[in-house]
């Protein structure tokens, strides 16, 4: 089971719904020690937390770091990144 990302807009409405895969999750927090270098990375690390609330601004802090980290992972973990992104 993956991270869910409810994204809202200003009043509240659903945009859309993400899932951050578990297989990702994995790629990232265990292939590589490098994602203690992304903030925002760091915030999703801890599989089980609830309600991580983030801005606009630290979504695209997280998907640049996403970008940026998925140059360390081997080619499952880059295409899941990818398809995120």
């Amino acid at each position: 089971m993956g991270l869910d990302m409810l994204l809202y807009d200003q009043e509240g409405g659903l945009i859309k719904v993400l899932e951050i895969p578990a297989e990702l999750h994995r790629h990232i927090f265990g292939e590589t020690e490098v994602w203690n270098s992304y903030p925002e990375l760091r915030k999703i690390r801890d599989y089980y937390k609830t309600n991580l609330y983030l801005g606009s601004a630290e979504i695209n802090r997280l998907q640049s770091d996403l970008e940026q980290i998925s140059l360390f992972l081997n080619s499952g973990g880059k295409e899941l990144a990818r398809q995120l992104i």
